[in-house]
């Protein structure tokens, strides 16, 4: 088992580099262009496969509180992902979910109630700080699972270029949780005299930085192209 570990560890850890990578790459990459339709594929795949290989080393040793964590950000990541991409098929109004969009939100917002009574559980043994950063990937999971819900049932009132502000988000939102994982497992090889709050910048930040002033900026400025104020469109 132990020979099957690694080697599934080195595919993941490939997968990961090729995530971070082309995920970068993509936020910069003129939207709409081949280039970054390419890259985003790439990514999309990198994704894919972290997400498959975290499932398998969780399977092979469970209990490992690492692992553990992995597993909530590849699941919540890689829905993130996977949402992101699905959106850019619904561009054409009247456009609905297929059978693959509800049964992801349906495992999604199951994983999502699984981590609530987790994060209860390790939170009662002691462990308050990891039991409270579980429950953000309960919020990032149901609340992805609302919002989808209300949109695939017609309760959210769609705006225009919605699709691409939620494949926005959704995308951004994903790099940030593999930004977070790959400081995080950084974060874990720093000399023992390393102060408490780097290890708590390597947490935060990415959430922070990518995942809430990185996603507002680009959301503006694409909402501000789908919807021009009069003063703009006159000047133009």
């Amino acid at each position: 088992m132990e020979t099957a570990y690694k080697y599934i560890l080195a595919i993941h850890v490939a997968c990961g580099f090729v995530a971070l990578l082309t995920g970068l790459i993509a936020i910069f990459a003129k939207k709409g262009k081949p280039f970054h339709t390419r890259v985003g594929v790439i990514y999309y795949w990198g994704m894919f496969g972290v997400f498959v290989t975290t499932l398998v080393l969780f399977s092979l040793k469970p209990t490992k509180p690492v692992l553990q964590f992995f597993l909530m950000v590849a699941v919540a990541s890689f829905y993130q992902t996977f949402t992101g991409r699905r959106t850019l098929g619904r561009k054409k109004a009247g456009s609905q979910p297929t059978w693959p969009d509800w049964l992801a939100l349906g495992v999604v917002v199951v994983f999502g109630l699984g981590t609530l009574g987790f994060s209860v559980y390790t939170a009662l043994k002691g462990n308050w700080f990891m039991g409270t950063l579980y429950t953000g990937f309960t919020w990032v999971c149901l609340s992805s699972g609302w919002q989808d819900w209300r949109l695939y049932t017609g309760r959210t009132k769609p705006e225009k270029g919605g699709w691409l502000i939620l494949h926005i988000m959704r995308m951004m939102s994903s790099y940030a949780a593999t930004v977070t994982a790959f400081m995080v497992n950084i974060s874990g090889r720093l000399p023992e005299n390393t102060p408490q709050w780097a290890y708590l910048a390597a947490w935060i930040l990415p959430g922070v930085l990518i995942g809430g002033i990185g996603i507002r900026r680009y959301v503006r400025i694409w909402r501000a192209k789908f919807n021009p104020s009069p003063k703009a469109v006159a000047v133009a």
